[in-house]
């Protein structure tokens, strides 16, 4: 049974959250909050395997915004829980800002309940999720940024070559496993199922060229 922690400001909505998931036979609410305080509290108390977390909370005792980005890196340093993020935002800065801070997820509000659900699963399996048009605009703005990382450009470079996991994780003086992680994490933003599939994501997206072997 997965524990979950919802965290949401506004009662109607933080309410329709939590019977989604309880309608779930593999998970429960354990317990629902309204602001960060009671969040870090419940982590805590609770060590739930996911928080759901609202990143537009509101204090009961402030007239601004919580930091929720602070809120968490402090929940990140904890072994539990794994945090799904949702927001109505779907920029890319903030979607990256989210991530970088800890979250393993992030959701928009735009998607159906049984997105956040799968989100929830993932979540607590140990992987990412991203909703699918998020991910790409994320991508789309960093191609046009400049902003990939370098490893994630030399990666998809040697992708390219039709090298093995070994023979690049030689290249990139990586282990074999971290070579895997990292291309999990690419398949995972670019919505791609298996190593073929992101190599013609990749030459679609002008990141290997289209006569490099596949």
């Amino acid at each position: 049974m997965i524990d979950v922690i919802v965290v949401e400001d506004f009662p109607l909505i933080r309410a329709a959250i939590a019977q989604a998931i309880n309608a779930e036979r593999d998970m429960q609410v354990v317990r629902t909050c309204g602001d960060a305080d009671g969040a870090r509290e419940a982590a805590a108390e609770l060590a739930p395997d996911v928080m759901v977390l609202d990143l537009h909370l509101h204090s009961l005792h402030e007239p601004r915004p919580c930091n929720t980005m602070a809120l968490l890196e402090q929940l990140s340093c904890m072994r539990r829980p794994h945090v799904v993020a949702y927001s109505a935002s779907e920029h890319p800065t903030r979607v990256t800002s989210a991530l970088d801070a800890g979250a393993v997820g992030y959701v928009s509000k735009r998607q159906h309940a049984s997105d956040l659900i799968d989100a929830i699963r993932r979540a607590a399996a140990g992987d990412r999720y991203v909703a699918p048009h998020v991910a790409g605009n994320v991508i789309d703005a960093a191609r046009h940024e400049g902003q990939i990382s370098a490893w994630e450009a030399e990666l998809f470079e040697l992708l390219g070559t039709g090298l093995t996991d070994a023979q690049i994780a030689e290249r990139m003086f990586l282990s074999r496993r971290t070579i895997q992680k990292r291309m999990a994490v690419l398949r995972e933003r670019t919505r791609t199922s298996d190593r073929h599939e992101l190599i013609r994501w990749a030459i679609a997206n002008d990141w290997i060229a289209s006569s490099s072997g596949t």
